[in-house]
């Protein structure tokens, strides 16, 4: 294992308690708590750590002056293609109108919490933001563009899923709809519109001509 991997471990599992949340903040020592921490880091820089490059801020301990490499990663998430069938029969997939910027439709999904898994952090965010309850839960494709989301560099893990019933807006939705390929929203927040796109080539095309997503993701 590299030199910088063999670091950032060391400084993952500092943190007395077996808590390690923010333990990249940890000096050498392992002794120094976070909020002992500069909370104003240079600008991001790029490091060479033994061979490998990585991406992060360098931070200094006040105490002892060691100095750590604050690390940067991709944040995980889940996005929900919800295929619902309504009491009156209406047949479609379930979006919700975001509450937050950037304020347009969307696929139900969020943030993973800590110590979900995938699914679980699926199932809970169509909970949350559309009131149905989720079934046959399956994953479609993994979507990682480092621009697909303007707040941040995010890798979603999209799944399918089946519900019955009439979709509420809750959470950050403020609204909901059910949707078909032919009255879809002309713009959807982040790279949704091309996950649909992906989405519905698959499910209309023939059995022998269906493969990987169209648009360069990888398959979860």
């Amino acid at each position: 294992m590299a030199v910088g991997n063999r670091e950032k471990l060391r400084y993952y599992h500092a943190e007395p308690g077996g808590e390690a949340l923010d333990s990249f903040f940890f000096c050498r020592s392992g002794a120094h708590r976070p909020q002992a921490w500069v909370t104003t880091p240079p600008p991001r820089r790029e490091v060479d750590k033994g061979g490998l490059y990585v991406k992060g801020n360098k931070v200094a301990c006040p105490r002892c002056g060691a100095e750590v490499i604050r690390y940067t990663s991709p944040v995980p998430t889940v996005d929900v293609i919800i295929e619902v069938e309504s009491d009156k029969g209406e047949k479609g997939i379930v979006l919700i109108y975001r509450r937050n910027q950037p304020r347009a439709w969307a696929l139900p999904g969020g943030f993973v919490d800590y110590g979900e898994t995938l699914e679980q952090a699926a199932v809970r965010e169509a909970d949350e933001e559309t009131g149905l309850v989720v079934e046959a839960i399956a994953q479609f494709h993994t979507y990682s563009d480092p621009k697909r989301d303007p707040r941040r560099h995010t890798i979603s893990t999209v799944f399918i899923a089946q519900a019955r019933g009439r979709p509420r807006p809750g959470d950050d939705a403020e609204g909901v709809g059910i949707f078909t390929p032919e009255n879809l929203p002309p713009f959807l927040a982040f790279d949704h519109k091309n996950i649909l796109l992906d989405y519905f080539s698959q499910k209309c095309a023939p059995p022998s001509a269906t493969g990987g997503p169209k648009n360069g993701k990888t398959e979860g």
